[in-house]
């Protein structure tokens, strides 16, 4: 048995919105368990997608909030039999 390191954080997704009580629209969330080396290519990715947007004079709102999520992502132990 070993153990590893995730790091977890939870992202909305929307395969259907659900409404709230006040009309407002709630999204569900994932929790998603990465490894170092996938941490990394998630955080180059998300990077390289809001330079993008800025270069193309777009608004990068989402593409920040989803970067700070996943770079302040704290760390699981996880037991791997």
């Amino acid at each position: 048995m070993r153990i590893m390191l995730f790091r977890t954080f939870a992202l909305p997704y929307s395969p259907r919105y659900h409404h709230c009580e006040r009309g407002a629209i709630a999204m569900k969330k994932a929790t998603m368990y990465l490894t170092t080396d996938e941490w990394r290519i998630v955080i180059a990715s998300l990077n390289d997608l809001r330079n993008k947007l800025i270069a193309e004079g777009k608004h990068t709102d989402f593409a920040d909030n989803v970067l700070i999520k996943a770079t302040t992502a704290p760390t699981k132990r996880v037991k791997i039999a």
